[in-house]
């Protein structure tokens, strides 16, 4: 089961670069083509105020050069200086601009493009008006010593008109350069993403039961991008963890079948043989025997459960855990067996101890170390268990009273399926094997401590740190 889900996720893109790719280009075409809108805007608005402003101060340019010849002391020869309108206002004088000169109040002189304006006199200053079906920009300038007032225009829409050339300079430009940009941004964009595109194809491509970690050097085409390498990192952290768990799976299954293919075949045989029995006393033993073997197998499918349960429970997260409340259920749970033996119970247990653990497996630490005390004791023996805060590190301690075990096998009491020569109590070998692969889960230290002279044989556990 496991397998089929790792070659159906090994056959997942990881990459998504189409969705991120579309994400990517907009996240910087969006900003980069509202800042250019912008940028142009501003632009233009600001050339739209410069133009207004160059076209009224050219009309007061012309205002004040009709105003100056106005004021000439020879009339006939201002007349002929001012009537000479198209020296003053250039080819497009006459469709684009007019003026009218008042003197005392009266029409003295006007651009022939004006005679049919209705006549008026204007208050000095900037406005505008309807001639001719036409709006102009009118500037009228006066001279209260001559009492001469000068009227200058320009057609409104040729400022439009500017504004338009303006505009369209600016802007055609800009949609010119868009699509180049738009079109770098996305060779670019592509070409960042690569390195995704091609890591996925790379783990698409691979065995599912390859596990290995991914090399920068499996990346063709250069060196590993560094944003790229965390994704790699957590890749090769999944696929440690991965395996880790098929081994345990695999390690598993191998013990299983290895150690329960021996206490199977024992019961099997001992009920055939009871099935054969005739005498009552005979068979009442054998049953009793295959209830023994049928014991040992139980026992060993929970110690092969705990254990597994342990390998694969490396990754789960800590909580805090009540340490003396833990041993004291446990103890509660020996009470009957040990009563049933005449064995009593020395406990120095200080309350209110917390660490970061898992409370299923602590149980199951506890009560491995307490039956292993309980069975190795003699009848009527003493077993004692001390719990320590001691320099913010807790001491678990637990001893019972035996010959002790060899110092040259001291070690070899925490491997799987090892039993010391000559033992006769029922076991498996898994129980020191699984307390270690607990405290090691809980980066807690377990040490084995002979004490000849006390005839006690001792268990250490010091947990690095504790949780308030």
């Amino acid at each position: 089961m496991l397998s089929k889900k790792l070659k159906t996720t090994h056959n997942k893109n990881l990459s998504g670069s189409g969705t991120l790719r579309r994400r990517l280009l907009r996240f910087i075409l969006v900003p980069l083509l509202l800042s250019l809108l912008i940028a142009g805007s501003i632009s233009f608005f600001a050339a739209k105020k410069e133009t207004a402003e160059i076209y009224d101060q050219q009309l007061v340019l012309l205002a004040k050069v009709l105003l100056s010849l106005a004021s000439q002391e020879d009339a006939d020869d201002n007349a002929h200086k001012i009537t000479n309108y198209d020296a003053i206002l250039g080819d497009a004088g006459e469709n684009e601009f007019f003026y009218r000169i008042w003197i005392d109040g009266k029409l003295a002189l006007t651009s022939p493009n004006a005679r049919n304006f209705k006549s008026a006199y204007r208050s000095p200053g900037f406005s505008n008006h309807s001639f001719g079906g036409k709006v102009w920009r009118v500037f009228a300038f006066q001279d209260e010593k001559n009492k001469i007032l000068v009227e200058v225009a320009g057609r409104e829409n040729l400022r439009a008109e500017i504004i338009q050339e303006i505009l369209l300079f600016m802007f055609i430009p800009l949609l010119l350069v868009v699509p180049v940009i738009a079109t770098l941004v996305w060779f670019g964009v592509v070409k960042g993403l690569r390195p995704i595109s091609v890591l996925s194809n790379l783990i698409k491509s691979r065995d599912p039961y390859n596990l290995s970690p991914l090399t920068t050097q499996e990346i063709p085409n250069g060196e590993m991008p560094d944003e790229i390498k965390p994704l790699v990192d957590a890749l090769n952290s999944l696929m440690l963890r991965t395996k880790n768990v098929l081994e345990t799976e695999k390690n598993f299954a191998d013990n299983a079948a290895h150690e329960l293919q021996t206490p199977l075949a024992a019961i099997k045989t001992q009920a055939q043989v009871t099935m054969r029995t005739t005498d009552s006393v005979e068979k009442h033993q054998l049953l009793e025997d295959l209830v023994s073997g049928v014991s040992r197998a139980s026992h060993l499918v929970s110690q092969l459960l705990s254990l597994a349960r342990a390998q694969s429970q490396q990754q789960q997260q800590f909580s805090q855990i009540r340490l003396d409340i833990v041993l004291q259920k446990t103890l509660a749970e020996f009470q009957r067996q040990m009563a049933e033996r005449n064995q009593t119970v020395e406990a120095d247990i200080q309350q209110d101890i917390t660490i970061a653990g898992i409370e299923e497996l602590l149980f199951v630490l506890f009560r491995n170390l307490i039956d292993n005390a309980s069975k190795y004791s003699a009848d009527g023996g003493v077993v004692q268990i001390e719990l320590q805060n001691i320099a913010n590190r807790v001491v678990f301690r637990i001893g019972n009273p035996g010959s002790g075990i060899p110092e040259d096998r001291q070690q070899r009491v925490f491997e799987h399926f090892y039993r010391l020569p000559g033992s006769a109590e029922i076991g498996c070998g898994l129980g020191l094997a699984l307390a270690s692969k607990i405290c090691e889960l809980h980066r807690a230290e377990i040490h084995l401590e002979n004490r000849s002279e006390e005839n006690m044989t001792y268990f250490n556990i010091t947990f690095a740190t504790t949780l308030a």
